[in-house]
C-alpha cells in the first residue's frame, strides 16, 4: 500500500521530515468501502474533528458526503469548503454563542443537542435571530452494546441525554426557536463488532417507537454515530464490512421502514476515523541511536508533538513503524523509539522490533491520517510543524500545508513585547 504514497524518499527530501502524506487514491477507496457496507438510502457524514484538513474536506464533499462540525471553526471551515448548509450538522458539548449564531445564518441540516442547557442556549439565540433550528438530542442510553476501544454512551457522561430525561427534553422543543428533528447516538470509538453497530442501530429506532407510543412524535431524522474501527496493531480485528452490511440492512427492513411510514425522512451514519486513517502516513527521520543501561534508544525528529494525545487516551497499543528502503529487515533487539521533545513521556514505541537502526534513516508510520496532527501538542519544545502532502490520484503531488517556519514553532498569535 506505502506505494500510493509516492517516493517516500524523494518527498522526504524536498519537504523535509518530520512529513505527512496522504493518498487521495487511499481516501476515495475508504470512502466507497464504508458507503457500500452502509444502507443505500442512509447518508454519511465526515466527522470534521478526526482531520481538519481543508484540502481533505474538499475532497471528501466532492465524494457527496455530509459533514458533523463540533464547533464555530468547523463549521466555518466546512462552509469555506464548498460543504452545502443543508448537509452540515453542528454538534460538541460547549456551543458558543458564536457557533449557534453562525449555524443560524447558514441554515445548517440540524443541530446536535448535548444538554437541557445547551437546548436553552440554542432556543435563545434563535430566537434573537428570528430563525427556526432543527434540533437532535443526543442520546446517553441506559445501556448498550458496545465493546469500542473508547466507550462514549451508556455510562455517567458530559455527552448527551440521560435516555430518561429525553421526553421533557422533546417537550421543550416547543417550536419556539427550535423544532424537534430526531435523535443522535454515539456509542463509542473505535468498534471492531459489527454486532455491537447493528445492536445500537436497532436500540436507537426501538427507542423511537418507546417514545412515540408515549405521546412523542416520530423522528424526521436518525444520526446512528459511527466509530468504525480501524486496527492500528495487529491485536485489533478488521471490522467485518459484509457482516455489517447485512445486520444493518436487516434493521433498515424491520425497524427503519416502520418508522419512515410515520415521517422518518433522513437516516445518517458518522465516521472520522474510518474514512482518513489509513490515507495518511507519517515520516519521520532517526537523528540519534544510543545504548543505556543494556537499551537501545532511537531518537526521531517526529514525535507526541505530531503523534497526537492518542498515545494516552486513543492508543493502548504500540504503532506499527517500519524502516523505509532498507534491504533485509530482519528484526533486531528491540529498540526504544523516542520523539524530539524534552520530556520521558515522548515515546513512540517501548520495544519495536526493528532491524538495527542508523542516524539517518526513515521510519514510517501508518494509519496517520486521524486523531495526529490537529490533535498534538504541536507548539510544544517549539518545534516547526510538518509540511502535508497529497499524492493525487494521478501520482502528482500537491502541497496542503506548508512546513512551520522557526518564527512560528513556538506558537502562533502572540504579542510582540517589542511593541
Amino acid at each position: 500500500m506505502l506505494q500510493t504514497f509516492g517516493d517516500i524518499g524523494a518527498l522526504a527530501d524536498r519537504h523535509g521530515t518530520p512529513l505527512v502524506l496522504y493518498s487521495e487514491n487511499v481516501l476515495r477507496e475508504s470512502v466507497l468501502r464504508l458507503k457500500a457496507a452502509l444502507p443505500g438510502s442512509s447518508s454519511l457524514a465526515y466527522s470534521i474533528k478526526a482531520n481538519p484538513n481543508p484540502s481533505l474536506l474538499h475532497l471528501l464533499n466532492g465524494l457527496g458526503l455530509m459533514a458533523e462540525a463540533a464547533s464555530a471553526g468547523e463549521l466555518v471551515l466546512a462552509l469555506n469548503c464548498g460543504v452545502s448548509a443543508r448537509r452540515l450538522f453542528l454538534g460538541g458539548p460547549a456551543k458558543s454563542r458564536e457557533a449557534i449564531e453562525a449555524a443560524a445564518r447558514a441554515g445548517v441540516a440540524g443541530v446536535l443537542i448535548e444538554s437541557a442547557t445547551d437546548l436553552t442556549r440554542v432556543k435563545s439565540v434563535a430566537r434573537e435571530a428570528g430563525v427556526t433550528l432543527d434540533v437532535l438530542l443526543r442520546v446517553n442510553p441506559s445501556h448498550l452494546s458496545s465493546t469500542s476501544v473508547l466507550r462514549i454512551g451508556g455510562l455517567a457522561s458530559p455527552f448527551g441525554f440521560d435516555e430518561e430525561l429525553l421526553p421533557q427534553a422533546v417537550r421543550e422543543c416547543d417550536g419556539g426557536g427550535v423544532q424537534y428533528a430526531g435523535l443522535f447516538l454515539y456509542a463509542g470509538s473505535q468498534h471492531f463488532s459489527s454486532a455491537d453497530i447493528v445492536d445500537n442501530t436497532r436500540y436507537l429506532c426501538q427507542l423511537c417507537r418507546r417514545l412515540c407510543a408515549d405521546g412523542i412524535p416520530p423522528p424526521r431524522v436518525l444520526d446512528f454515530g459511527g466509530g468504525f474501527g480501524v486496527p492500528e496493531d495487529e491485536s485489533q480485528p478488521e471490522l467485518d464490512l459484509r457482516r455489517l452490511n447485512e445486520g444493518l440492512d436487516r434493521v433498515f427492513s424491520e425497524e427503519v421502514q416502520s418508522l419512515a411510514r410515520f415521517g422518518l425522512e433522513r437516516t445518517v451514519f458518522e465516521s472520522g476515523r474510518y474514512l482518513v486513517s489509513r490515507a495518511g502516513i507519517y515520516v519521520t527521520r532517526v537523528m540519534d541511536v544510543k545504548r543505556s543501561r543494556g537499551k537501545v534508544f532511537a531518537v526521531l525528529d517526529g514525535g507526541i508533538n505530531n503523534l497526537g494525545i492518542r498515545q494516552f487516551l486513543y492508543r493502548t497499543f504500540e504503532p506499527r513503524l517500519e524502516v523505509w528502503g532498507r534491504d533485509g529487515n530482519a528484526a533486531g533487539e528491540p529498540i526504544t523509539v523516542v520523539g524530539p521533545t524534552c520530556t520521558p513521556i515522548d515515546i513512540v514505541h517501548k520495544g519495536c522490533p526493528l532491524p538495527a537502526l542508523r542516524e539517518g534513516d526513515l521510519i514510517v508510520i501508518r494509519d496517520f491520517g486521524a486523531y495526529t496532527s490537529s490533535y498534538s501538542p504541536l507548539h510544544f519544545c517549539g518545534h516547526p510543524w510538518p509540511a502535508e502532502v497529497l499524492v493525487t490520484a494521478t501520482g502528482g503531488e500537491r502541497v496542503l500545508r506548508r512546513r512551520g517556519f522557526l518564527e512560528e514553532a513556538c506558537g502562533i498569535g502572540y504579542i510582540d513585547p517589542k511593541g
